[in-house]
């Protein structure tokens, strides 16, 4: 175990969320003192979610295909039900706003029997395939051109079919082709980059995004680009499937549209000199205070995503908690440059749901309000302010039932696929009469 000091109030903890591991190398219990906790990657216990593009993805659309296909034999009765079968994936990688599918082939001779009929399933969480899109125009007597397309506008990622049926044709042989549109996230913001707090619309305590980037980190524009803004709005909606309610966002309006406020902080020092302080999380919060960020804790919330890893590349986000349970804390991080297996590029949208780093992000800002309290009843005591169901806080994430709340110790799933506080008997709505996150004044309907 190791002991670090830094110059906090003294009943403000650190707590460091951590791709999931087996290693505890410090605790987060606070008296005079912040204390970190550091959980360690281990490959075999999270969820693994692959590289991610540095932008998110804005802008760049997933690569096109192409095949030449035979259709079966002409069955306009459907009686067998059958045709021509190519998968592919809509990669996570990219925000793709529609895929669209085209075939084309020869009329044949005299162009009288030409009618081919295309179609795309999406396969769903049990396996079965369900069909979004289709292209049925006819194609008889000369009526029609020998082409047809099917598109599905906002699909979410996942494993996806053509499925080319002879209705009644005497031509089979076909070309395809498979186009995918990729949008930017939300857009950019008209108004552009701003380097401090736009003044608020709205009262009531609310978070605010930084878009922290080092000296010499290489600047993705994420405040701009619309993937922060996306990801943000993505946690929101989750937490609306999950409880009614949401977090109350530092907003902008845009010649009318209200818009998250993102700020723009580049650095004073470089990446490698942060991680070199060995608490880069302090060392970037304690910069943003003397450079005006300082608001009072129960007003303002602060969202951090920073270009680059902490002082281990291991640790997926950071937060401050109050351990007293009587207060806010205000700083929650997520470490962009982490291991990959952390997921913190892992951004959704509100089409496609939230991925691993609002998972990370809304973990860390649950934190920022005093929880998960040492009373709760899953309180996991081997990493404190979190929840598990072992008494010894190290049973594999895939044996804990708790591994799909919010709250465990170790980074999991994407948001997605996480619950927030599911038997409401830990730390969201619950019946104890110690701090409830349903009554943050940071949550509104």
């Amino acid at each position: 175990m190791r002991v670090r000091t830094v110059m906090r109030v003294h009943t403000v903890g650190v707590l460091t969320l951590f791709c999931a591991g087996f290693a505890l190398a410090e605790v987060a219990l606070a008296t005079h003192n912040n204390l970190r906790i550091d959980l360690f990657y281990d490959k075999r216990f999270a969820q693994p979610v692959g590289a991610r593009p540095a932008d998110g993805g804005a802008g760049r659309a997933q690569p096109g295909e192409e095949w030449d296909g035979t259709a079966p034999p002409p069955d306009p009765l459907a009686v067998t039900g059958s045709g021509d079968l190519r998968e592919f994936t809509v990669s996570s990688r990219f925000n793709t706003v529609e895929v669209s599918a085209t075939i084309s082939w020869s009329p044949g001779a005299g162009a009288l029997a030409y009618d081919l009929d295309l179609f795309i399933d999406r396969q769903d969480a049990a396996g079965n395939w369900v069909q979004v899109g289709s292209g049925t125009n006819g194609q008889l007597a000369a009526d029609g051109d020998a082409t047809e397309t099917a598109a599905v506008a906002s699909p979410p990622p996942g494993l996806y079919r053509t499925r080319v049926v002879n209705f009644l044709s005497t031509e089979t042989a076909y070309h395809g082709t498979l186009g995918f549109t990729s949008g930017k996230k939300g857009g950019k913001p008209s108004r552009g980059r701003v380097t401090e707090d736009r003044p608020d619309v709205a009262g009531g305590s609310q978070a605010h995004a930084i878009y922290f980037v080092p000296s010499d980190a290489v600047d993705q524009t994420l405040d701009t680009n619309g993937v922060l803004e996306d990801s943000v709005q993505a946690m929101n909606v989750w937490l609306e499937s999950q409880t009614g309610r949401h977090i109350r966002l530092d907003t902008y309006s845009d010649r009318g549209e209200m818009r998250l406020d993102i700020s723009f902080v580049r650095g004073e020092l470089t990446v490698a000199e942060y991680a070199a302080t060995g608490d880069a999380f302090t060392t970037v919060t304690d910069e943003l205070e003397a450079r005006g960020w300082n608001a009072d804790p129960s007003q303002k919330r602060y969202y951090v995503y920073y270009e680059g890893p902490a002082e281990s590349a291991n640790i997926c986000g950071t937060a401050f908690v109050n351990t007293l349970g009587t207060s806010f804390a205000q700083w929650s991080v997520v470490w962009l440059g982490a291991s990959p297996g952390c997921g913190a590029r892992d951004f959704g949208t509100p089409e496609t749901g939230p991925g691993m780093s609002e998972s990370i992000l809304l973990h860390e800002s649950t934190h920022n309000e005093g929880l998960v309290r040492p009373e709760s009843i899953h309180h996991c005591w081997a990493f404190p302010f979190h929840l598990c169901s072992a008494a010894a806080g190290a049973a594999l994430e895939t044996l804990d039932p708790e591994a799909i709340d919010l709250m465990f110790p170790f980074v999991t799933y994407p948001l997605r696929d996480k619950l927030l506080d599911p038997g409401n008997d830990d730390y969201y709505a619950h019946p104890f009469p110690t701090r409830d996150l349903f009554d943050s004044p940071y949550w509104e309907e």
